[in-house]
Parts: C-alpha cells; sequence; structure tokens
C-alpha cells in the first residue's frame, strides 16, 4: 500500500470513527441520567431534595409529598425527586453536590437505602461504570477519588473515557441490542411482566442471600465500621447546607423483611446506622414496614399508588420537629 492510500485509508477511519462518537453522542443526551443531571442543575426552586437508586425514583412522589406537607403543616414545600435507578452512592453524592450548587439552602435532605446499602464498599471498575452508573464519568475527579486512587493517572483515565463517547456510552449501543434480544427471546412465550425497571423477575436477586447481608451487617458493627465515603460526603455536604438530614430505610415486601430484617445482625446494624447518622447530624427514618406487600410491582419497587401512600406518611412523620 502506498503512503497515499495509507493516509487516505486511516482519514475515512477517522471520519467513520468520530461520525459514529457524534451520533452516540447525541443519543446520549435523553438518557436517564442526563435528564437527572439536568434536573439537579434547575434544582434552584426546589426546598425538599430526594436522592437514592431506583427504589427512591420509583418510590418519590413529589406532589403528593407537598400535599402531605400542606395538609400537616399548613405551609407549601417545593419537592424534587433526583433518584437514579441502576446507580449506586457515588452517583447520588455526584447529583447532591450538582443539586446543592443550585439550591444552596434546601430545607429538607431525603436519602432512600435498603440492606447495607450505606457502608457496602464502592467499586467503579471498567465493567461497572455502565447505564447510569457512567454519570461518575461527567466527574472526573470525584471519580478518580472515590473509584481509584486519586492520582493525576485515575483522573486522566476517567477524564479521557468520559471525552470518548464511544467508550462512556458503551451501555447505550449494548442495551439496545439487549432489548433487541430479549424482544426475540419472548417470541412465542408467555408474557412476561415489566416495569419501567425492566423485567419484574430481575429483581428477586435482591432476595437472595441473606446471610451475606447479616454478615457484612456484623462486620460494620463489631468492626471498625463507617459510611461509605460517598455516603459520609453526601452527608456532611447536606449538613452545610443547613437542611434536616434524613435517611430513610425504604419500604420492602414482607418476604424481604422477614429474611433480611428480623434478624439481630440486622436490628444492630439499624442502631449503627441511626447512631452514626446523629453524628453526622442527620436522622434515620424506618419505612420499611410501612406498606403491604400488593404496593410494590415487583421483588423491591413501588407502584404508583404505593409510592403515593409512601411519600404521603413521610411527609407526615418528617412535618412534626
Amino acid at each position: 500500500m502506498t503512503p497515499r492510500r495509507f493516509a487516505i485509508a486511516v482519514a475515512v477511519c477517522l471520519a467513520v470513527l468520530l461520525a459514529f462518537n457524534a451520533a452516540v453522542w447525541s443519543a446520549s443526551r435523553s438518557t436517564q441520567r442526563q435528564q437527572a443531571l439536568g434536573q439537579a442543575r434547575a434544582a434552584g426552586s426546589a426546598h425538599a431534595l430526594f436522592f437514592g437508586n431506583s427504589l427512591m425514583a420509583g418510590g418519590c412522589d413529589p406532589e403528593a409529598f407537598a400535599a402531605s406537607w400542606r395538609a400537616s403543616t399548613g405551609t407549601g414545600i417545593a419537592a424534587m425527586n433526583l433518584a437514579l435507578g441502576q446507580s449506586g452512592p457515588v452517583e447520588h453524592w455526584l447529583l447532591a453536590k450538582t443539586a446543592f450548587a443550585a439550591q444552596p439552602r434546601p430545607r429538607l435532605v431525603v436519602y432512600g437505602f435498603f440492606d447495607t446499602q450505606l457502608t457496602d464498599p464502592c467499586r467503579g471498575g471498567w465493567g461497572d461504570l455502565t447505564g447510569n452508573r457512567a454519570l461518575a464519568y461527567s466527574f472526573p475527579g470525584e471519580a478518580a477519588r472515590f473509584y481509584g486512587d486519586g492520582s493525576t493517572v485515575a483522573h486522566a483515565w476517567y477524564a479521557t473515557v468520559g471525552a470518548i463517547p464511544l467508550l462512556s456510552e458503551r451501555w447505550s449501543l449494548w442495551s439496545r441490542v439487549e432489548s433487541g434480544r430479549r424482544r426475540l427471546e419472548a417470541l412465542g412465550m408467555p408474557p412476561r411482566a415489566d416495569n419501567r425497571f425492566g423485567r419484574a423477575g430481575d429483581f428477586a436477586a435482591f432476595n437472595q442471600d441473606a446471610e451475606g447481608m447479616h454478615a457484612r451487617c456484623r462486620g460494620v458493627v463489631t468492626g471498625d465500621g463507617s459510611f461509605s465515603p460517598p455516603i459520609a460526603e453526601l452527608l456532611r455536604g447536606a449538613r452545610s447546607t443547613g437542611a434536616r438530614t434524613v435517611l430513610v430505610a425504604m419500604p420492602m415486601p414482607e418476604r424481604h423483611r422477614r429474611g433480611f430484617y428480623a434478624q439481630d445482625a440486622w436490628s444492630s446494624y439499624a442502631a449503627w446506622i441511626r447512631d452514626q447518622a446523629a453524628l453526622a447530624g442527620g436522622e434515620v427514618v424506618d419505612a420499611s414496614d410501612w406498606l403491604t406487600d400488593d404496593a410494590f410491582v415487583d421483588d423491591v419497587h413501588l407502584g404508583d399508588p404505593g409510592s403515593a401512600a409512601f411519600c404521603t406518611k413521610l411527609a407526615e412523620v418528617l412535618s412534626v420537629p
């Protein structure tokens, strides 16, 4: 191959890659995480900010919360649901940090959790930061600090991946392939229950390995346990705004409560959480047993009536000083 032809081939390949990157970048602007980030940047008019994963994303009904708050206190409150499905505490802190920049004086910050979410280590390897968790690539410094060793090299790695849509948005492409695969798989088969978070049956895994969770609980309580770094950062950030900060153990079906929460290991862990939250200037509300199983659309997520009932009661509880 002559140098001229080689140069033309390279130029064509680069043009294709650039065009593909541009197409992926354009498609990624409508992803859930980008929408959540946009909401966080527009949080200036909100008084109550809600954060967490899909349990809070599906469980928070801002209108029901505001209506119940007004009924209980006679005053209004603007609530905003900034929870993000398929995400972890690092992404929750990044959304909170963004929201606090837009609204430096919220009245209420609510963080929903379940099981040992507040103390579990945060993993952010190449295979982990996909989908909504790829939000971390938009904050390379924070990603390097929480997921890497905080070095300049780690910062450069996350910044580089974040600047190349084919890398940072790789799950956007694969999710379309997976969606097509599932449609083909379903041909000729009985319909399976789906909801806004995916196939309902996929969440049955949340009811497995109760003993493993209890072991983690005991390890935190009897060892040198602490909140995970992003949770500690979120609590510090919320405290610096002067907001009342509440950690909410999210409603769970009876099967999960019976297998995971009706044990001494969980009781000790829950008491430890309350003590540590108080030291950090926060408080804990245990809403895990507030609702019956008919409020859930799968093994962990609330349906619309359930989320309205949860937020109505939460506002009633929090409206009491």
